[in-house]
């Protein structure tokens, strides 16, 4: 999910919420839903090469008919509350401080600019 949203530097949960139905392989795009009319987002994203092989790969290991593609165990998309739990270990793990998943979308936005 994470490298997802760097990937698409897109808002947490634009890709909380992330459905199957909203990928097209073929043409490689994912097309975004409530997108709101007065800000500078696209309703139609481009898959890079990464992003298409982590799509295909969770594709492949779909075990379950959630039309979600990140979901928790109840089949629900996840929220901030249970992505944060999940970030704080990560983080405590590799060593980092005062992060949040958002700064993932940050990063990619700089990266891109670069």
């Amino acid at each position: 999910m994470f490298l997802t949203m760097y990937n698409t530097a897109q808002r947490t949960g634009r890709i909380y919420d992330l459905k199957w139905t909203q990928i097209n392989f073929d043409e490689r795009s994912i097309v975004f839903e409530n997108t709101s009319n007065n800000k500078r987002v696209p309703n139609k994203l481009w898959i890079n090469d990464i992003l298409y092989g982590i799509l295909l790969k969770r594709k492949r290991n779909r075990r379950t008919l959630s039309q979600y593609i990140f979901y928790n165990k109840n089949l629900k998309p996840y929220n901030d509350s249970n992505v944060r739990k999940i970030w704080k270990i990560a983080c405590q793990s590799a060593g980092v401080e005062n992060s949040i998943p958002y700064d993932i979308r940050h990063k990619a936005i700089t990266d891109m600019k670069k």
